[in-house]
């Protein structure tokens, strides 16, 4: 384990409200959560085509971090801007993680996800064979910047709060992660 946390968050957004939660996002968001100790960064990217339409990733320090009480004080308080924005979020999935595997220098501007499911009891089954022998062979490829595997916390993901109960529909969430980033779509 690298020690470090991540939150991993795909979504849709009703369609006749992107306009003004993408400027929210971008205006709000995008710097409240690095504003919180212990994140690192944030970044978003929007689908070539598909469903869910983004998807953010924000590091963080430690899993820890994102339960702690900066935090949740931050998910428990949302803006009056957040407030009108976040029940425009749809095809929600949130996922807590802590990293497993980092390869790679960089960071590419573009990013391919896998949410993986495992079956039951077997997810840290699932996170070992991606490790050892899925990862490193995808960040070995020259058009490949760098490959992250997370693991999903169910107990931290599962913190209910006061934005959750604003977006519409129930959030879902994953067993195991794997981020790609490359410079180029193919």
């Amino acid at each position: 384990m690298t020690g470090r946390g991540a939150l991993a968050i795909w979504h849709d957004i009703a369609p006749d409200a992107e306009a003004k939660v993408n400027h929210w996002y971008n205006r709000e968001r995008h710097a409240d959560r690095p504003g919180v100790t212990g994140f690192l960064s944030a970044r978003r990217y929007v689908a070539l085509s598909g469903s869910p339409k983004y998807f953010c990733l924000y590091a963080t320090r430690e899993l820890s971090v994102l339960q702690s009480p900066a935090y949740l004080e931050r998910l428990n308080n949302p803006t009056e801007d957040s407030r009108r924005a976040l029940p425009n979020y749809r095809n929600m999935n949130r996922t807590c993680c802590q990293e497993i595997l980092r390869l790679g220098l960089g960071e590419g501007g573009i990013a391919g996800t896998w949410r993986m499911t495992a079956r039951p009891g077997r997810a840290d089954e699932l996170a070992a064979w991606l490790r050892d022998e899925i990862v490193p062979q995808m960040a070995s490829r020259d058009a490949c910047v760098s490959a992250l595997l997370l693991r999903g916390d169910e107990e931290v993901t599962g913190i209910l709060s006061g934005e959750v109960r604003l977006r519409s529909g129930q959030d879902r969430s994953a067993d195991v992660i794997l981020v790609a980033t490359a410079n180029s779509p193919e």
